[in-house]
């Protein structure tokens, strides 16, 4: 502990300017501030803040240029953090091993994602001294703006407030709803993949193990004890209708599987919040035992319309019981091709594939039309699919409508509920879930009876 404090204080500046400058790689001429906002050159010399903003828009021209992934940004960062001249670090040639396990994985993976550019790796490396003079010269600034002479009649110095704030880090990504395919909400939610939101280790793991691939579309060892989920609805976040919607959403998913629910108690440390934030449908994925709050996230609206559609929160349940996107799998360049091409720049980290050691099939098929799966459009540039079938399918790719059968029975087989991996059973969950799809299915808009949601505003 002793010693990742000391990496932390000796890292701090870096790590956060440098996440500053990574969101504002998608906005040109503006640093993104937190909470979505942003400040140009010229809103900066009122603030007196312009020689740093001058900085740290030439940074982030540059992460622009290298088409800086979201791998390679947070290999970046865990290079920068692990620097084992820190002071008084006790293990220092631990530290110095770690940031050389991490170097190799940034210059494999660059090597095999960028053949095009084989001095990309270097170039990346070339950002660390940049970003350390940054740093260097931030906190001169600093220490000019809180010098008393500079503060206001209140002793504050709201200048180098700004300047902080400018630096503080968020780890999500902006996305314009117009690369979004019609109907894509969950995609939408300016997220690691549109609606996930990924831990620290999680983000660690997937740079280092970059190229390893598997998919029940499942991340290992996250399942909920006992296959018991533990929830709260968040107080004067969603008025009666949509409460009723999420109860009726997790009905669903007991009626389909072993999977159980039951309201958190003062007791439990570990437990889902449903949160009702203006920011779109998202949801941490899988248990975690040091977690503590696990995310789910819905943006109010009429039931059966936007994060309301009933196929969208089981979407998102189902990240919270473990899985992650259809398209993700290992072997889905058997079944779809990914038009790069056609990928908003910037976007092109929603389309990772992961290895055997993080997603499992389940003995299962690929399914184009699962609840899991990304439209055909999804963060398209142009309107042009991103996601090519290589098969005929029969059905749309992506569609919101209902759960598949072959969806409840993956949920059904990570959890090893009775009759999982029976041949006979999975038959009748398909005739049983072709029953299920009228009823699941979003309500035409002369059928919604229900009233109109008071949408507060509410940011993270």
């Amino acid at each position: 502990i002793d010693d990742q404090i000391c990496l932390l204080i000796n890292s701090w500046c870096e790590l956060l300017v440098l996440s500053c400058c990574y969101r504002g790689v998608s906005t040109p001429g503006e640093v993104r501030v937190g909470g979505g906002r942003g400040i140009t050159l010229h809103q900066s010399a009122k603030y007196g803040l312009t020689p740093c903003i001058e900085r740290m828009l030439s940074f982030t021209d540059h992460l622009r240029r290298l088409r800086v992934d979201r791998y390679e940004y947070v290999a970046l960062k865990v290079i920068v953090l692990l620097t084992s001249d820190a002071p008084e670090l006790r293990e220092a040639e631990k530290v110095r091993a770690s940031q050389e396990k991490a170097l190799a994985a940034l210059q494999a993976y660059t090597a095999s994602h960028s053949p095009d550019t084989p001095a990309k790796f270097g170039e990346l490396l070339l950002r660390i001294p940049e970003l350390q003079r940054t740093c260097q010269f931030f906190m001169q600034v600093g220490k000019e703006m809180l010098n008393p002479a500079n503060k206001n009649k209140d002793g504050e110095a709201p200048s180098f407030n700004l300047l902080m704030e400018l630096l503080r880090g968020n780890n999500t990504f902006l996305v314009s709803s117009s690369a979004i395919a019609p109907g894509g909400y969950w995609e939408n939610s300016g997220k690691f993949e549109g609606d996930i939101i990924l831990d620290d280790w999680q983000i660690d793991a997937l740079v280092t193990d970059y190229a390893a691939g598997r998919s029940a579309y499942i991340w290992p060892n996250t399942k909920w004890p006992g296959n018991v989920v533990v929830y709260e609805i968040a107080a004067g976040h969603f008025n009666q209708a949509q409460i009723d919607h999420i109860i009726r959403s997790i009905q669903w998913i007991e009626h389909f599987s072993c999977i159980r629910f039951r309201l958190r108690n003062a007791n439990d440390r570990n437990y889902v919040r449903l949160t009702g934030y203006n920011n779109g449908c998202y949801a941490s994925v899988g248990f975690w035992h040091d977690r503590g709050i696990h995310t789910l996230n819905l943006t109010p609206n009429v039931p059966d319309r936007g994060c309301f559609v009933m196929t969208t929160i089981i979407h998102e349940w189902l990240h919270v019981l473990g899985f992650f996107h259809m398209q993700s799998t290992y072997n889905r360049y058997d079944y779809v091709r990914i038009a790069w091409e056609n990928i908003q720049r910037g976007m092109e980290h929603n389309f990772e594939r992961y290895a055997t050691n993080i997603v499992s099939n389940l003995g299962l098929p690929y399914e184009y039309t699962s609840c899991m799966h990304y439209f055909a459009t999804a963060f398209s540039i142009n309107g042009r699919p991103t996601i090519i079938p290589l098969r005929a399918h029969y059905g749309v790719m992506g569609q919101q409508t209902y759960v598949t059968h072959y969806d409840w029975l993956r949920l059904r087989r990570h959890y090893n509920c009775p009759g999982g991996w029976s041949a006979e059973d999975a038959k009748l969950l398909e005739a049983e879930v072709e029953k299920s799809i009228p009823l699941m299915a979003p309500k035409a808009d002369d059928e919604i009876i229900a009233d109109i949601p008071e949408v507060v505003e509410k940011q993270e």
